[in-house]
């Protein structure tokens, strides 16, 4: 019994180092995200300008809408 309840004490410490590592990595990426977002809502109106000339120029042309 002694061994078992080593092996899940071993085991829920390798949970938590694992879940230390999830929590920094998530919060790397909530970085990236803020900073995507950031740098999109300046280049936002540009952006939408001159996809809105390249329209008038070739309206055939099929581009990728952008969401908000």
């Amino acid at each position: 019994m002694d061994d078992r309840l080593q092996e899940l004490i071993n085991e829920i410490k390798s949970l938590k180092k694992e879940m230390v590592e999830i929590k920094k990595t998530t919060g790397r990426m909530d970085g990236h995200i803020d900073f995507v977002e950031g740098v999109f809502s300046i280049i936002r109106i540009p952006l939408m300008t001159l996809m809105n000339t390249i329209n008038q120029i070739l309206p055939s042309a099929e581009l990728p809408e952008l969401g908000d």
